[in-house]
């Protein structure tokens, strides 16, 4: 689990990037005022490199210490992360379910963090705009929903991928991960309003590098 304990904090009842991510969570919780998290989150950003892998994966492992059967799914099908995370190979995965090449559960790695499963990005599609604009996406989330607790998607950066807007509109709400050294203002405000035009669910931002 080398590369894991580079990017996964969370596990950590000391740190302060630890305790970050559980304020993070802690947030989610009281949102809705039921006490229970939101059951879908896209996690994304303007653009790449502002810290939307590191913020999914740490949210994910939260929930999965709180007992919640979590699956984190890997959209970024160009350059995946996710496996490498969390030591698991990239062979199958969510272009596969899109593709229709392979079914649900033959998507899904288990990983050794108690209830946290994943969906790696798989092989990189011909066209992946095409599948995140299909249904087959839509029943993807409907279909992890119904057997997680809670769904986390790492999503493409909005100003690399336009269609991840449309993606947004499918959960209940996405998170978008702010680094002021990446982003300018200008460009993360348009970012926001594009997301606006869909009524996708803004449920905050994180910022990183401060």
């Amino acid at each position: 689990m080398k590369r894991s304990k580079k990017y996964i904090f969370a596990t950590s009842t000391k740190s302060d990037l630890a305790l970050r991510y559980r304020e993070i969570k802690t947030n989610l919780y009281t949102l809705n005022g039921t006490g229970n998290p939101p059951s879908s989150i896209l996690i994304t950003s303007a653009k790449n490199g502002e810290g939307k892998t590191i913020t999914a994966s740490n949210l994910a492992v939260s929930f999965a210490m709180d007992n919640r059967r979590v699956l984190i799914i890997d959209m970024n099908c160009a350059n995946p992360l996710l496996h490498k995370i969390f030591s698991r190979t990239n062979t199958v995965g969510m272009s596969n379910y899109l593709q229709g090449t392979s079914d649900f559960c033959e998507a899904i790695s288990e990983t050794t963090i108690a209830n946290l499963s994943l969906m790696p990005a798989g092989p990189e599609p011909e066209y992946l705009p095409a599948l995140i604009c299909s249904e087959k996406l839509k029943q993807l989330f409907q279909e992890a929903g119904d057997k997680y607790d809670v769904v986390i998607a790492d999503g493409i950066s909005s100003e690399e991928f336009a269609e991840i807007r449309l993606a947004a509109s499918y959960f209940e709400g996405f998170i978008f991960v702010v680094n002021p050294r990446v982003s300018a203002r200008e460009v993360i405000s348009k970012q926001l309003k594009n997301f606006e035009h869909i009524k996708a669910n803004l449920l905050g931002v994180v910022l990183n590098q401060m």
